[in-house]
């Protein structure tokens, strides 16, 4: 309150409001679990997971839990207890049973189904250190099926953070804030939430024909599987997020609330019409403005469809995908992660990014632009990261495109870890200025093997030496050819992309 609307309130007092005028939160809130563990363990396994929460495979991990809901009988409280099996693979909920006691019946029913509908799964089995998983019976079941067991460490519910991950997500979006008054309809949610109900993807007919419906299910999972992937608390970081109006509207706050950031977001609200609009990572100086007026810590900005992300660091300085490849390369080859110790990039790419690359040590691929070419480079030569300028960054051990969301949170990752402020991160690296001129010709091919235009070319390339260059490229939509040039200053660029250009025009020029 003092914050925003300059009003000096004691906290209790609005507490005191928010109960007269029945103001109920529907986040999360702390109590003591249903998990119960055993106080003479029979069994207890190491954690082999050890928070590696990926897998290549169907059937290759599986995490499991317990959680507990209530409804009401009149005033008395009563409760259910949901046991589930998620496969880290994808995220489904491999079998799950719903029971009214939180016991070894439930437990063991639960992974029995699990069994029986994967006869050929072999996974490593991961729980908490619940009275039920300790269980030496339980053991003996794991092991009969062909699994490896493996579980948390004591007080370390991170060591699970999917499968509390899913819990999370079930009851923000269907329970916290309701009131379940009979077990027929509480059970109904949970199994609609998980199953989805028999309707849930209808045809369209009549006047619902080019409507969309929203699939939470689906939502839900890849909301869990980016939280997964996050080594680190987001507490005390203060975030900004620029949805864009578009795709990320409804998950990146989410994400980094879940996390424990406190996430400041604009342009979340979309209307069909706004999308980009002024906004995103094609108009990063909003964000700029925003992280520095509300001074920050970090801010991502996505573009309509949140495949791509721009970063501002700390300072309101603009970190684009060359500095994000830096940032987050360096960090995979201090970690020993860095596949092939290469990065992927484009012909775009700044000059001053392979200089700083090159006092790092690292190794680098140039493709054509385009996130197809650096996709098919990091496939056929097993690299794990490669992007472009614009944002486009992809992780090949997290997915198999560019992904705005997730690119912000190993960002994050990386602050976090190296307890270092992005403006820090990126300091090793001195980008060059940059000036592009596109010359619309008769005949791009032509004009690409005119000798005169190459000779002007390879004048320019001569002169600027090591510390610029020059690339001719056609465009492959219209009749154009780019003319690009990096150098020690802008004034530089300007002077020899002029002189490139102005032997194109004079010969082709459309």
């Amino acid at each position: 309150m003092e914050r925003y609307h300059n009003i000096d309130v004691n906290d209790k007092r609005v507490l005191r409001i928010c109960r007269k005028l029945n103001i109920k939160s529907t986040i999360k809130y702390s109590n003591n679990g249903c998990t119960r563990q055993a106080s003479n363990s029979q069994y207890i396994a190491e954690n082999i997971l050890n928070r590696e929460f990926t897998a290549d495979a169907p059937n290759e991990k599986w995490l499991t839990d317990v959680t507990e809901f209530h409804y009401y009988i009149g005033i008395e409280k009563r409760k259910v207890y949901l046991s589930a099996i998620l496969d880290l693979y994808d995220r489904r909920i491999v079998a799950y049973t719903i029971g009214d006691s939180n016991n070894n019946h439930l437990v063991f029913s639960n992974f029995e189904d699990a069994v029986t509908k994967n006869p050929d799964a072999h996974p490593l089995f991961h729980s908490d250190r619940g009275f039920q998983y300790t269980n030496r019976a339980f053991h003996a079941k794991i092991e009969a099926a062909g699994m490896v067991q493996s579980m948390s460490r004591v007080a370390r519910c991170i060591d699970n953070g999917p499968m509390e991950g899913f819990w999370g997500i079930l009851k923000r979006e269907r329970y916290y804030g309701k009131r379940f008054t009979d077990k027929e309809t509480l059970i109904k949610m949970i199994e609609d939430y998980i199953d989805g109900p028999d309707d849930a993807i209808p045809f369209a007919t009549k006047d619902a024909i080019g409507r969309t419906t929203d699939y939470t299910v689906g939502r839900n999972r890849y909301i869990g599987y980016l939280m997964s992937l996050a080594t680190r608390s987001f507490k005390d970081m203060r975030v900004g997020l620029d949805c864009a109006n578009g795709s990320a509207y409804e998950i990146a706050k989410g994400v980094f609330d879940a996390l424990g950031a406190k996430t400041y977001v604009i342009n979340n609200h979309p209307d069909g019409t706004n999308i980009n609009t002024n906004c995103g990572s094609t108009h990063i100086e909003v964000l700029q403005s925003f992280v520095k007026e509300n001074n920050l810590d970090v801010g991502f900005a996505f573009d309509g469809d949140a495949d791509r992300c721009l970063a501002v660091d700390n300072k309101g300085n603009v970190v684009d995908g060359d500095l994000i490849l830096y940032v987050c390369g360096t960090y995979l080859k201090e970690k020993g992660e860095l596949n092939n110790n290469t990065v992927v990039t484009t012909v775009m790419s700044n000059l001053g990014l392979y200089k700083a690359f090159d006092k790092k040590g690292i190794s680098y691929e140039k493709t054509a632009v385009g996130d197809k070419y650096v996709y098919e480079n990091m496939m056929q030569n097993d690299h794990i990261i490669g992007g472009e300028q614009s944002g486009h960054i992809i992780f090949s051990k997290y997915a198999a495109t560019g992904d705005g969301i997730l690119t912000a949170l190993m960002i994050m990752e990386v602050i976090l870890t190296k307890k270092t402020p992005l403006s820090d991160l990126t300091r090793e690296v001195t980008i060059f200025p940059q000036l592009l001129e596109n010359v619309r010709v008769t005949d791009k091919n032509a004009a690409m093997e005119d000798p005169d235009v190459l000779a002007a070319a390879k004048q320019v390339e001569e002169e600027l030496g090591t510390n610029g260059r020059i690339l001719l490229r056609q465009s492959g939509t219209e009749p154009l050819v780019r003319v690009m040039v990096e150098a020690e200053t802008d004034a530089l660029c300007a002077k020899y992309v002029k002189q490139v250009a102005d032997v194109v025009k004079e010969k082709w020029a459309l």
